[in-house]
């Protein structure tokens, strides 16, 4: 993965953690996490983390990726980041959705994603809210 692919991904992991107005523990590992696996050092990416959470002027666009398989890869982590705090809220389904689109993901793709994802954690774990789902 080129450079520009990875600062997109972890500049939308970030703009998606602030989509919901909390940022959780939880989230801020999933983040730290990620950026880990991309290279970032664990300094640069708390900071990101700070930075985005005082930022009120963060642009929010989607991320393009060069290959469509790290957007697929961006989507299911996103769900994995939104699905944390066991609430997906309506701004995070729209922002994944926006890169489904933004990346020439089919709707067919993202729809059964999203169903996929949102069956496993209600299975899982039974208590899944889910705030205007799509």
């Amino acid at each position: 993965m080129e450079f520009k692919d990875k600062s997109n991904y972890l500049r939308g992991m970030l703009i998606l953690m602030i989509k919901d107005g909390v940022i959780s523990e939880t989230e801020e590992e999933i983040i730290m996490s990620i950026g880990k696996t991309l290279g970032f050092e664990r300094r640069f990416c708390g900071g990101a983390i700070k930075e985005v959470s005082e930022n009120e002027f963060i642009l929010d666009h989607p991320p393009i990726f060069s290959d469509s398989k790290y957007a697929e890869s961006f989507i299911l982590d996103g769900l994995t980041l939104a699905l944390s705090d066991r609430e997906i809220d309506p701004e995070e389904l729209k922002f994944l959705k926006s890169t489904a689109s933004a990346n020439n993901i089919s709707e067919e793709w993202f729809s059964e994603i999203i169903k996929s994802h949102l069956n496993d954690k209600v299975n899982l774990n039974g208590s899944l809210k889910i705030v205007n789902y799509l």
